[in-house]
This record gives C-alpha cells, structure tokens and sequence, in this order.
C-alpha cells in the first residue's frame, strides 16, 4: 500500500491499494475510488470507547478493504492541509475532528485532556498508537512545532501532541466564551492556522 498527501490545503489522501491491503479511516472519508473496496465496521484496532466519546459517532473509524488492486481517495469533512505522523513506538493524540486515516498497525482509542472538555475547558482526544502512519487534517496550513520549554496555543487550532508532552487546557479570561489556551510541556504539537469550529 502506498498513500500519499496532496500539495497545499486540498485535504486528500491518495491510497494505492494492493489486494488485501487495508487501512483505518474514519467513518464518512472516502470520498472515491476505483472498485473493488469493501467498507466493514473496524473490529481490531478500535477502542470501544471511540464510538461513544462525547457522542460523535461520525468520527468512529472503519476499516477499508481492497479486494483487488485499486485507487482510493479519502477527504475530512473541512478544508485544510493534512499532516502525516509516523508513529513508530509512540503515541499521539489528535483533536477529536482531526483523525482521518491510519496505515499499518495503528491503535485508536479515546481519551481528553482538562476537566471539563463538554464546557469548553479541555479537548476531546483520538489516541493513536502503534507501528503505522496516522493522517491527520488541521484547518488552514498545518505546522508541526517541537517544544523546548513551553508552548501555548489556543486550543481551537491543535492539530495533536505527543502522547508524553504534559498538556493542560485553561480559560484565557474570566470571560465564559473566552477561548481556551493549551500549555505545551515538551514533545511536538501540530497546530492549524484556522480556527476549529466549536
């Protein structure tokens, strides 16, 4: 299997599938392809919890299937630049709206970070582990920024963190609608230049 990204903020990914091959993406991505795919519910690789966090079951992943040799294309449901992270042995959580596939043999599961992500003061998260690729699609132009120290970002425009970065999410003002900052602790954050929608 050989899945490349288009240039600029396009939001595709292309997949060439070999006969059995098949990836992880989430539910409502494939935008088209050649024949010969199968789409079935992801039963390996796939926390349960994915499908119930926050009750956003249009981002539960499923699994695509090639029954023969054939071309894929997989889009988010938003504009913007897509970002690929090799993962290797590591881990790393993406925004909720973020996840659009992964390669090899990549774990998903659920988590969040601050105390309260429904009110606004945390995010929901897709963690991704395993030896693979996790494509990801940030909103604008996506920036990868390794953190030596700290790094704040509002939290409206992460991308995702390393698994191991100590993050924490507070209000930016006493204001209720106030946007949230993440604070970064080490590892890399990948940040959108656009805003997502809340």
């Amino acid at each position: 299997m050989d899945a490349s990204v288009g240039d600029g903020v396009a939001g595709v990914l292309e997949v060439e599938f070999d006969a059995g091959d098949s990836l992880l993406t989430a539910a409502g991505a494939l935008l088209d392809h050649d024949g010969g795919v199968r789409v079935s519910r992801a039963r390996e690789g796939v926390l349960r919890s994915v499908a119930n966090a926050a009750r956003q079951r249009e981002q539960t992943p499923v699994r695509v299937s090639a029954e023969r040799e054939t071309t894929a294309r997989f889009a988010p449901d938003h504009h913007g630049e897509l970002a690929a992270c090799d993962l290797g042995d590591r881990t790393v959580r993406a925004a909720r709206s973020t996840f659009l596939a992964a390669t090899g043999d990549v774990r998903v599961g659920a988590g969040r970070v601050g105390n309260a992500p429904d009110r606004g003061v945390g995010l929901f998260l897709t963690t991704l582990s395993g030896d693979g690729t996790a494509f990801l699609a940030g909103r604008g132009r996506v920036e990868r920024v390794d953190v030596d120290g700290e790094y704040a970002v509002a939290a409206d425009h992460v991308v995702a963190f390393d698994g191991d970065a100590d993050v924490t999410v507070e209000r930016a003002g006493a204001l209720e609608d106030a946007t949230p900052v993440c604070r970064v602790a080490g590892g890399a954050v990948w940040v959108g230049t656009r805003r997502a929608e809340r």
